[in-house]
């Protein structure tokens, strides 16, 4: 029988929202797995488009990347693997503060599992993350990640000498528009942090949970503030609720504002010389890997190579 293709806009979703989130690109081994994978998935062989998809998600992403979950739990389906199906579509379920559950729910390649009552269990808490974003929190945490990471990602065009960017704007100007941006989101944090708490994958998904720990990230003039969120966001990592490499990131940010040396080596500056970043002093620089590992971080080796080709505009030859 045949079945219905894959649903490209929201598998682009899926993957461009990852690589925004972690600002990074994906290696070459990876895309010769996927492509290898998806050619395979089309002509219907899916126990061996299953061990593609595996192999690509262990060289970028450990299976944590929302369209690895998604093609995973599509092949079990096909293979009448239950189990591991409905495995991956929970973890997936986390990804779907802003898609349409309509995708999955008339996805014809888990038709093997509409008669398992995890389905409709599965479907059910799929739309009650949407009802969330009905309500407004997830919308408004995504209305503001739009306009905080519009004006970011401009600046680094601006740092990275794109004459586009130049020729239309100057970087005061840039700044000026980032430091009002982050005012006005800080009240809007405020609320939802005293409406929700931290905001975790079972109140916005993951996606929500993420962007908000974004705009946290940016209110360096709110000190207290990113301490209490910080606090709040500790409970829900120990409740497997939220990032822990996430939460990495925001306790060094908190360290590093506050005058103190950090435990992951996640906050970065450019050396004496400007030829390379480096992480501001860290407390335990000979664990730092081991720290990072614990969390879910790369080595501290590889971040600083992916800060020198993100912002090599800055890092001289």
């Amino acid at each position: 029988m045949r079945r219905t293709k894959i649903n490209f806009h929201f598998i682009i979703f899926l993957i461009t929202r990852t690589c925004l989130l972690y600002c990074q690109n994906p290696p070459e081994k990876y895309l010769f797995h996927i492509n290898k994978a998806d050619s395979l998935f089309q002509q219907s062989y899916y126990n061996i488009a299953k061990v593609e998809y595996l192999r690509a998600s262990s060289e970028w992403g450990n299976t944590g990347l929302p369209f690895h979950q998604y093609q995973l739990a599509r092949c079990y389906a096909e293979l009448n693997n239950r189990d591991s199906a409905f495995m991956y579509l929970n973890n997936l379920m986390r990804y779907l503060a802003f898609s349409n559950p309509d995708t999955i729910q008339n996805d014809k390649h888990f038709i093997n599992l509409y008669n398992d009552k995890r389905w409709i269990q599965f479907i059910n808490k799929v739309k009650t993350i949407e009802q969330s974003e009905k309500s407004g929190v997830i919308k408004s945490i995504n209305t503001m990640v739009q306009h905080d990471q519009f004006w970011r990602r401009l600046m680094v065009r601006h740092i990275n000498n794109d004459n586009n960017v130049k020729d239309s704007i100057t970087e005061p100007e840039i700044k000026r528009k980032i430091q009002q941006t982050d005012s006005v989101n800080y009240f809007s944090l405020k609320k939802i942090l005293k409406k929700v708490g931290f905001p975790g994958y079972s109140k916005v998904g993951m996606v929500g949970s993420q962007n908000f720990w974004i705009l946290v990230q940016h209110q360096d003039k709110h000190i207290n503030f990113q301490k209490k969120v910080l606090k709040k966001m500790k409970k829900e990592v120990k409740r497997n609720n939220a990032s822990p490499n996430l939460y990495a990131y925001l306790y060094d940010r908190v360290m590093v504002n506050t005058g103190k040396k950090q435990m992951y080596g996640t906050q970065m500056r450019l050396n004496k010389d400007s030829t390379s970043y480096e992480p501001y002093p860290l407390k335990y620089p000979d664990k730092v890997n081991e720290l990072r590992r614990e969390v879910g971080l790369p080595p501290i080796e590889e971040y600083i190579k992916q800060m020198n080709q993100i912002y090599y505009g800055k890092v001289k030859k």
